[in-house]
């Protein structure tokens, strides 16, 4: 799912339901090649080298350091220009933070999947 399709949900005409469908078998799809390309075959004996595991948990760390770069790029802009503050943010984010049954700041993969997934 792309960042239109995540903001924009709510404003696609029901005609699209099957292009947004079709694009979260493709994410799902991809997510398979990476866990694929990551973990090896159940059963099989691998010699995983600390430094490939230490390459990848940085390239991890890469990535969720630009995503909260554009996440904070994002609210900071909504917040500039008045369509939604800084204090409805913390609200919402707390709500949402309870959904799984655990305050701790997250959200849990698979309670986000299936928000997503409900027709609102």
């Amino acid at each position: 799912m792309n960042l239109m399709d995540f903001f924009f949900t709510n404003f696609v005409s029901p005609t699209n339901t099957e292009l947004r469908h079709l694009r979260r078998l493709e994410h799902f799809e991809k997510l398979k090649q990476l866990q694929k390309s990551v973990a090896p075959p159940v059963g099989s004996t691998t010699n995983v080298s600390i430094e490939s595991l230490n390459k990848r948990l940085n390239q991890l760390e890469d990535v969720i350091g630009f995503q909260s770069l554009i996440i904070q790029g994002i609210l900071t802009k909504l917040d500039e220009k008045g369509t939604v503050s800084k204090n409805e943010i913390r609200e919402i984010l707390s709500e949402l933070d309870e959904l799984d049954g655990v305050k701790d700041g997250k959200l849990n993969i698979n309670t986000l999947l299936f928000l997503l997934s409900q027709n609102t």
